[in-house]
């Protein structure tokens, strides 16, 4: 591709067109010249964005194609993260509802969820990422995600029970226990937060703010000797 030299381009313009009239079934032949289309016909001109995007989107058209026919999930998965990065969600949520539909891919799901997200699909995203959380227990990023989601819809029962599970997981960190704390207090469920708040107490000595929030909890119980004594300490 020599011809991508100065003043030389449309030579390798017209090489890389008649490439595509070339049959070929492997998916990283395809994306290779793809990544040489997108120098040819570079994306990032703003006056000439849609004309060049049509003439780099027919390589990833043809890799999508022998992706699909060779079963080759991880070059169809780059075809999908080009579209998300060149902003055509349209046809990279396409092909991830096809993978999520046809195998459960979990990547495919997490960029769903962004793009339903994006879309302003909230009952889609929430159904998203319950399922992700479900099937990768084990995904802390996502599963903070489900929390932040279930804040915003004031879901705080569930909302508490998945920040519980992120904190088992990965330890956790001093907001963390402040914000699981403040859920199970106004969810009324103070043994839970003193518990919690023992806990957090020991893990972070110089936080002043759990001893606060243990006076609120034994407060709740009518334990107001130890409610004065720890909102004392607290100041």
């Amino acid at each position: 591709w020599r011809h991508l030299a100065p003043g030389r381009n449309e030579k390798a313009r017209a090489l890389l067109r008649r490439s595509l009239e070339r049959e070929n079934k492997e998916p990283a032949h395809w994306l290779s010249l793809a990544a040489v289309a997108q120098e040819a016909w570079p994306l990032g001109q703003a006056e000439l964005a849609e004309e060049h995007r049509t003439e780099v989107n027919a390589f990833y058209e043809k890799a999508l194609e022998s992706a699909r026919a060779a079963g080759d999930r991880d070059r169809e998965m780059e075809v999908a993260q080009f579209y998300l990065l060149s902003n055509q969600l349209e046809a990279a949520r396409t092909i991830c509802e096809r993978l999520a539909a046809r195998s459960g891919d979990l990547a495919a799901r997490k960029i769903l969820y962004r793009l339903y997200e994006a879309e302003e699909l909230p009952e889609k995203a929430l159904a998203m990422l319950e399922g992700i959380v479900r099937d990768d227990p084990k995904d802390v990023t996502q599963r903070r995600l489900l929390v932040e989601h279930l804040l915003r819809r004031e879901d705080y029962a569930e909302a508490a029970k998945h920040l519980e599970a992120a904190i088992q997981i990965a330890t956790g960190s001093a907001d963390d226990y402040e914000k699981l704390a403040n859920l199970w207090l106004g969810l009324r469920q103070p043994d839970k937060a003193l518990t919690l708040l023992t806990r957090a107490v020991r893990l972070f000595p110089d936080n002043p703010g759990f001893q606060a929030q243990q006076a609120m909890a034994y407060s709740s119980k009518r334990d107001y000797d130890r409610a004065a004594g720890l909102a004392e300490t607290a100041r």
